[in-house]
């Protein structure tokens, strides 16, 4: 209404090919994803109070190239710790590539945060594995407002494994 969601999420981009600004790989090498080239965690400039963590099973569902290497690791984000990414000012919608952290005591469900405010849709990442996998899922979109020159993604409750970023241009 009037240029602003009144009611559920932000509907996908009709075209994604033209709308794809920028991803990363929170814990990784530069990869390519769907045609795209993301940017390697220290060549992005990620910075966190989270840690680093290798996923040591299979993927749930299946996956393979550029998006199976960057589920390889990911940055551990626990109860009050974030990780910042910089990004141009702007308006985009962006998308979170998470996987279940591996530990039993990671059974509740997890409460995120994107830039400093949690999505209606946040409880709905569970830790859990399927078949001896690590269930992962791209999370989103959220449509955020950079002003201040970085993206800032946060755990208030939980744990997540949080393993990319996707930035896409809103429509």
């Amino acid at each position: 209404y009037k240029d602003r969601l009144v009611w559920g999420l932000e509907p996908p981009p009709a075209n994604p090919r033209t709308c794809f600004a920028r991803g990363v790989n929170l814990n990784g090498p530069a990869v390519t994803v769907d045609s795209n080239s993301w940017q390697g965690a220290s060549q992005a400039g990620v910075t966190t109070t989270g840690s680093g963590v290798s996923q040591v099973t299979t993927p749930f569902p299946a996956v393979a190239g550029g998006v199976a290497t960057m589920l390889n690791t990911a940055t551990r984000l626990q109860a009050g710790t974030e990780l910042t990414v910089p990004a141009d000012n702007g308006t985009y919608l962006a998308y979170l590539y998470a996987a279940s952290p591996s530990q039993a005591s990671d059974a509740e469900a997890s409460l995120l945060t994107v830039q400093g405010e949690e999505p209606d849709s946040s409880q709905a990442f569970r830790s859990q594995t399927v078949d001896a996998a690590q269930a992962w899922a791209r999370l989103g979109p959220y449509r955020v407002d950079i002003s201040n020159g970085k993206l800032t993604v946060g755990v208030s409750k939980g744990a997540i494994n949080f393993a990319g970023i996707e930035l896409w241009y809103p429509e």
